[in-house]
């Protein structure tokens, strides 16, 4: 049974009867783990909320002590959550001790700013213009606005210094394109940087690319954390202070299930017990992680806690097939392209007919590429994606985000 994981009575959510029939009859969680079906988010959301309003569910909603959210993502696979109010708090004091740095941090004392999407932003969702008061939630600064960054004005960039200035965090959490594009903003207004630097930065909300958090350390000279995790689920991995992934465990288990197994890819699937209304058994949580382990340390319907992850992958669902057959994932692309040079600061790769690549790109001066780092990316590309028969390059100002707020960074045409 995994570390601080305790028995949870299934049997008393709607979702679980559906889900597993007459396995729920005698059900030890841990012992019968094995043999219990993979959780789909389909199942998640059909019916919600009555899927998952157990005895103590309803009584929570009854005595008001519920709150509702939603994950991010596009329209399709979005999905409703229901927790104890103020729920994060919790979920950050699990989170931040397995940083030493970040050990340190006193929720809902120290001061925190939140740099991402202004859809929503964890527990705080802004859909007009509040003030810098609104903006204030557990002694958490939700910076952005603008639904589109690279729309930012130099009044909004101002507006966010003023706000770093007069509400001087600690720790800033950022969505890594977002932070990138307000350095970047710093420089093209030529704004002062008046706010003194936090001790550290988180990077999360999306798949952080090796040129964003090279552009981000290049700027600010302090120490840089990658933080995975869902809104229905947790926090799951922390870089520590040594730059290692460590899997924050408390309440929750990873189990690894076959992607490409020959070149080290796989599922995630997570039970997660930190939150109580809405327990979650070997939800497939939909991203890949690139382990560098033998195949056969693998065991279906084992707990792989203790396995190192070497990168995150991205979601399965953003996955393109080369013309050979072959998956890449956003984080191979990645670590492939991030060895090829250093002028690139944001882009991305669209799959056209006919076997062809575009590279729509960034620079960080706006100039064309250098034609030794374009045939570098051009090499690189063919490589990863085989039988491809050409690569097109496209210099943009901006690539704009989807809809979600987040950035595509792999798509089809």
């Amino acid at each position: 049974m995994p570390v601080m994981l305790p028995q949870i009575a299934l049997s008393e959510f709607p979702i679980y009867h559906e889900l597993y029939g007459d396995k729920l009859s005698g059900l030890e969680l841990w012992r019968d783990y094995a043999d219990l079906p993979v959780l789909e988010k389909q199942v998640i959301t059909s019916g919600f909320p009555q899927n998952w309003t157990a005895p103590a569910v309803r009584d929570a909603l009854q005595a008001g002590a519920l709150e509702f959210a939603m994950t991010s993502g596009t329209t399709s696979d979005r999905m409703q959550v229901m927790r104890k109010k103020d729920w994060w708090q919790d979920e950050y004091r699990r989170t931040y001790r397995y940083n030493r740095q970040m050990a340190a941090f006193e929720v809902g004392g120290d001061r925190k700013a939140l740099l991402t999407t202004a859809v929503c932003s964890n527990t705080a969702c802004f859909m007009d213009l509040p003030t810098y008061e609104q903006r204030i939630t557990h002694n958490t600064l939700y910076l952005n606005t603008n639904p589109d960054p690279n729309q930012w004005s130099k009044a909004e960039i101002e507006r966010m210094v003023s706000e770093l200035t007069r509400f001087e965090p600690i720790y800033i959490d950022a969505d890594p394109v977002y932070l990138a594009l307000f350095l970047r903003a710093l420089e093209k207004f030529a704004i002062p940087m008046s706010f003194p630097l936090p001790q550290y930065i988180t990077l999360s909300y999306e798949l952080s690319t090796q040129f964003c958090r090279r552009f981000i350390r290049e700027h600010w000279d302090i120490p840089i954390f990658d933080l995975y995790g869902a809104t229905e689920i947790g926090y799951l991995y922390l870089e520590d202070e040594n730059g290692v992934q460590q899997r924050t465990r408390d309440l929750s288990a990873v189990e690894y299930a076959p992607f490409d197994v020959e070149r080290g890819l796989y599922y995630m699937l997570v039970t997660s017990l930190k939150n109580e209304y809405m327990p979650f058994v070997r939800y497939r949580i939909g991203d890949l992680v690139k382990l560098d382990v033998a195949p056969d340390q693998i065991v279906a319907g084992q707990i792989h806690d203790d396995i190192p992850v070497a990168y995150l992958c991205g979601r399965a669902k953003d996955v393109i097939e080369s013309p050979s057959g072959r998956p890449v994932t956003q984080g191979e692309l990645d670590r492939s392209l991030a060895q090829v040079g250093d002028s690139v600061l944001f882009y991305q790769v669209v799959v056209m007919q006919d076997n062809l690549l575009l590279f729509r790109y960034v620079t960080r001066t706006e100039a064309p590429l250098p034609p030794s780092e374009q045939e570098a990316i051009r090499a690189c590309l063919i490589k990863l994606f085989e039988h491809v028969c050409d690569v097109g390059f496209v210099r943009e100002v901006a690539i704009a985000p989807t809809i979600s707020g987040k950035f595509s960074n792999l798509k089809r045409a």
